[in-house]
């Protein structure tokens, strides 16, 4: 179960926008937010989980033991969806971080 659940994550991964962190845009992706449903870096997995629970549930991909909900929730969203949703009313002026910008 557990090899299945990360295959399919590995799947989710490969997906248009799923291969980059959905916040910063870096390639090394390694974690998740699953009540959202965004694939994340290490280092824009450090802000969320800083956010709290109630705002974003956050876990490594390998390490961590995901739920057949938890999966659902990543397939049904995905970076893309999430940035469609979450990012519609930015002003033109908002300028998203890169793996190099300050914190």
């Amino acid at each position: 179960m557990a090899d299945q659940n990360l295959q399919l994550l590995l799947e989710l991964l490969k997906k248009s926008g799923n291969s980059e962190c959905a916040d910063c845009s870096s390639k090394y992706v390694e974690w998740a937010s699953y009540n959202i449903g965004i694939f994340l870096c290490t280092r824009c997995a450090g802000v969320h989980r800083a956010m709290g629970a109630h705002i974003s549930k956050v876990k490594h991909l390998k390490l961590d033991k995901w739920e057949d909900s938890q999966l659902e929730r990543m397939k049904e969203v995905g970076n893309v969806k999430a940035r469609l949703k979450y990012e519609q009313r930015i002003p033109a002026c908002y300028r998203r971080p890169t793996e190099d910008s300050p914190q």
